[in-house]
C-alpha cells in the first residue's frame, strides 16, 4: 500500500485506485468467515471500537461515495491554485 500522506494530487488518486483495487480484491477472493471476521480499533472518545469486515467494507463504499462530490469541487480549485497535479 502506498504510504501516507501522500505528496502530490497524483500521489493522492493512486493511493485511492490501489484502494478500492484492494477492496474489490477483497469482495471477490473472501468467504463467510472473512466476511464476519471482527477488527478492532482505537478511538479517541470510545477506548475501542469493534466492527465486522462486512460493516467496515460496506462503511468504507457508502463513505468514499459521501466524499466525491468533495473531491470534484477541489481538484480544480488545487489545480488553479498551482498543485501539481
Amino acid at each position: 500500500m502506498t504510504s501516507w500522506p501522500a505528496s502530490s494530487g497524483e500521489e493522492l488518486f493512486v493511493l485511492s485506485r490501489k484502494s478500492f483495487e484492494d477492496l474489490r480484491s477483497f469482495a471477490i477472493a473472501a468467504n463467510d468467515p472473512d466476511w464476519d471476521g471482527l477488527l478492532t480499533f482505537p478511538h479517541a472518545l470510545a477506548g475501542e471500537l469493534t466492527a465486522s469486515r462486512r460493516k467496515i467494507f460496506i462503511h468504507t463504499l457508502l463513505h468514499s461515495v459521501r466524499h466525491w462530490p468533495s473531491w470534484q469541487r477541489i481538484s480544480p480549485a488545487g489545480l488553479q491554485a498551482g498543485l501539481d497535479a
